[in-house]
């Protein structure tokens, strides 16, 4: 059993590495060394006990991507035994089956000659999805059996460790799906701005950002908004203050619809300033106070030919047809842009009908909209 200073390290270390501030290697790393194990496996499993992910600090990725999934692991005899520990729980090799009879198994040989090691002691954890862990010592011939003081001492690791993976896993899954939020939002062709407390940008989509950049009627400058007309920009700043005091606070009224005027491109733009959802948010409050939603009225939405080809499988010539068609609103102007014929464009759209379920050029266009 080790000391309560070394305890209290290696339960630093992965609260560490659930939060990001330190790696799970360097928590694998110290723990091996303080069980005196070569080995540390810290990994993700389904309920027939195959790997889903896998972490350590002494096999190279590449080996365990390559073992975990191969046929010598899935057919070890020993993996059904930790299958049926329940979570919550500490098995070592005596515990589970008869060590000398497995030994005898060229199933187990094989997995002892690949991973270089014969002796383990490992933890079971639930994960909140419902999922399991699982976090493993091995040990070489020369490192002996696991002792009595080990199991005691991983024993004493385990809740602990079981809070640090659960916590581990809620942030990843939180990270996770604000990532994938952020990349769609991203697409859109409507612009989308995040603004914390103090009325700063946190999120920038693509299209918010080109019209930024540009500049024609709506422009962040000097750490504020600023639009082509002075009443409107009056008018806007308020909104967002005001916005932000709701999602704050709970004061004021909640944002408001305006429309900005533009110098070059004619159309103008439609704001639509929004408090962010309160809810039971309290750490993140400040970060995302207000949502800013711009609508383009002259942006003109064109279904990328990439878009149209994986989706509806139109050939290269088709969605090239398809997606001018979308821009110009007539056959024979479209099928000049893209190059053919205006009969060899009327077959072609036979075929883009079919495939997209159009039933004519209005619904056709209304479809191509609503990709792009």
């Amino acid at each position: 059993m080790f000391d309560p200073r070394a305890h209290d390290e290696v339960v630093a270390l992965f609260y560490a590495a659930a939060t990001g501030e330190g790696s799970w290697n360097a928590a694998l790393a110290r723990s091996a060394n303080l069980f005196r194990s070569s080995v540390s496996l810290f990994g993700v499993h389904d309920a027939s006990m195959s790997v889903l992910a896998m972490e350590s600090h002494s096999y190279s990725r590449e080996f365990m991507a390559s073992y975990f999934s191969g046929p010598v692991y899935a057919g070890d005899p020993r993996l059904p035994h930790i299958a049926r520990c329940a979570t919550g729980s500490v098995y070592y090799d005596e515990m589970l089956y008869d060590v000398r009879k497995m030994e005898r198994d060229d199933r187990v040989r094989e997995a002892t000659r690949q991973m270089g090691v014969h002796d383990q002691i490992g933890m079971k954890l639930s994960l909140p999805n419902g999922g399991t862990a699982t976090l493993n010592m091995l040990r070489t011939t020369r490192e002996g059996r696991v002792t009595r003081s080990s199991v005691t001492s991983f024993r004493r690791l385990l809740p602990h460790i079981q809070q640090a993976c659960s916590l581990a896993h809620i942030l990843e899954l939180n990270a996770g799906t604000t990532a994938a939020l952020l990349d769609a939002l991203a697409l859109r062709s409507d612009g989308l701005i995040l603004l914390n407390w103090a009325g700063a940008p946190t999120f920038v989509n693509d299209a918010a950002a080109d019209i930024l950049r540009v500049g024609d009627g709506l422009a962040y400058t000097s750490g504020e908004f600023v639009t082509a007309r002075m009443p409107e920009t009056r008018a806007l700043r308020r909104m967002i203050g005001e916005a932000v005091s709701a999602s704050l606070y709970g004061t004021g009224r909640p944002g408001g619809r305006l429309l900005v005027s533009r110098r070059r491109r004619g159309q103008p733009l439609v704001l639509n300033v929004l408090p962010a959802s309160h809810g039971k948010r309290f750490l993140t409050a400040p970060a995302m106070a207000c949502v800013v939603h711009i609508q383009d009225m002259a942006f003109e939405p064109a279904a990328s030919v990439e878009s149209l080809r994986m989706v509806f499988g139109l050939t290269e010539r088709e969605a090239h047809l398809a997606s001018e068609f979308a821009r110009e609103g007539q056959l024979d102007s479209a099928a000049a842009k893209a190059r053919m014929s205006v009969n060899t464009a009327r077959n072609h759209l036979r075929s883009i009908y079919a495939k997209t379920g159009a039933s004519g050029q209005v619904p056709l266009m209304k479809l191509l909209s609503r990709l792009g």
